[in-house]
C-alpha cells in the first residue's frame, strides 16, 4: 500500500480536485482510496497499489499538468 499525498494552497478547499482525480484514477484503470481524515484545506490523501505506485504519480503529474518540460 503507497499513500498519495498532493499539498498545495487551498487544494482541498472545493471537491473538484479530489471528484476530478478519482474519475482520472478509475478511468485508468488504477484504485485510488480517498482518507477520509477530515477536510483538510492544504492536502488530498489517497491509497493505491504499491505494485502501482509509478503509474499512479505519473498519471497525476501528466493529467495534472505537473511535469516540466526539460
Amino acid at each position: 500500500l503507497a499513500i498519495l499525498c498532493l499539498v498545495g494552497e487551498s487544494i482541498g478547499v472545493t471537491a473538484d480536485l479530489s471528484e476530478q482525480i478519482v474519475q482520472m484514477a478509475f478511468e485508468s484503470g488504477l484504485e485510488f482510496t480517498k482518507l477520509d481524515e477530515g477536510r483538510r484545506n492544504h492536502a488530498l490523501h489517497y491509497t493505491v497499489n504499491d505494485r502501482h505506485t509509478q503509474d499512479a504519480l505519473m498519471l497525476l503529474a501528466s493529467k495534472l499538468d505537473l511535469l516540466v518540460p526539460a
